[in-house]
């Protein structure tokens, strides 16, 4: 992780959800692209040493907020920190397909220059039962990239609680 070639930062805010969080981070692991950094944006209180243990098994890095600020912030204060030209966003309480963001990462390196600006948001599908969810997850899938077109990104990503990239 310490690689000068990161070229994607996979950022995730989070909020007291230790558990969940700790889901995330290992279905990150499974989707991680080459030459990529993950960060954690804790914005709630101090995490417990199991988390602190498995963020560095991970080779993650840890990033504490003053508290509080909320999940806007938080992303945003990860994307500071980032040091990749890809920011791949999560939510703690989400978990991303085996391979998602590799897939992602091959779109991107065939169709985009460096100077180039695209967006696109992870493939929704919600799931009430976290067991299907984590299901849905570990499961071999094909993906269908498609950056999204227009200027704004910030109307679409309102409200909703989507991994996206940028």
């Amino acid at each position: 992780m310490g690689d000068m070639r990161i070229k994607y930062s996979v950022i995730i805010p989070t909020y007291n959800r230790e558990p969940l969080l700790a889901e995330a981070l290992r279905s990150v692991q499974a989707a991680l692209p080459d030459c990529s950094e993950v960060i954690v944006v804790n914005d709630g209180t101090e995490f417990e040493r199991r988390t602190c243990d498995l963020i560095e098994t991970l080779g993650a890095v840890a990033v504490k907020t003053k508290g509080g600020l909320g999940a806007g912030a938080a992303r945003n204060i990860g994307a500071d920190c980032a040091r990749g030209q890809w920011l791949l966003f999560l939510d703690d309480d989400d978990l991303i397909a085996a391979g998602y963001w590799q897939a992602v990462a091959r779109y991107i390196d065939a169709h985009f220059q460096s100077t180039d600006l695209a967006y696109g948001f992870c493939r929704a599908n919600p799931q009430s039962d976290r067991r299907a969810m984590q299901r849905v997850a570990a499961s071999q899938t094909v993906f269908h990239i498609r950056p999204q077109v227009g200027t704004s990104l910030r109307s679409k990503i309102a409200g909703l609680g989507l991994g996206f990239w940028v």
